[in-house]
């Protein structure tokens, strides 16, 4: 008789799992919402988007978590032109406020090369 193996299981973050759960409920849901995060990065630039994420969607409000509280007070000065970015990119006007909150978020900040000897 073949013993079951014991799988060691990393314990995660309830936030993280409700968070898969809740999202994928609400992309399915409202396909816009899909739209919105996947032209984030393109609308906001690669600096931004290593610094702030979408994070939940819903009448018109859009929360972006912000890698730290510098950003996000960077980013509120910024906010009516990110919303006209993310709106041209989307193709109609969906957002109309975002809001900044500080957290983790899943991108990482782009490493700057190293100098080159000369």
């Amino acid at each position: 008789m073949a013993e079951k193996r014991k799988v060691k299981k990393i314990p995660e973050e309830l936030s993280a799992i409700l968070e898969r759960i809740l999202g994928a409920t609400d992309k399915q849901l409202n396909p816009e919402i899909d739209r919105i995060f996947s032209l984030w990065d393109q609308s906001v630039g690669p600096e931004i988007a290593a610094n702030a994420q979408p994070d939940s969607f819903k009448n018109g409000m859009l929360m972006v978590k912000v890698s730290s509280a510098p950003w996000s007070q960077q980013l509120e000065y910024e906010k009516s032109l990110i919303i006209d970015r993310i709106n041209v990119a989307v193709g109609k006007r969906l957002v109309t406020e975002i809001r900044f909150k500080t957290g983790s978020i899943r991108k990482k900040a782009p490493r700057k090369k190293p100098l080159k000897k000369v």
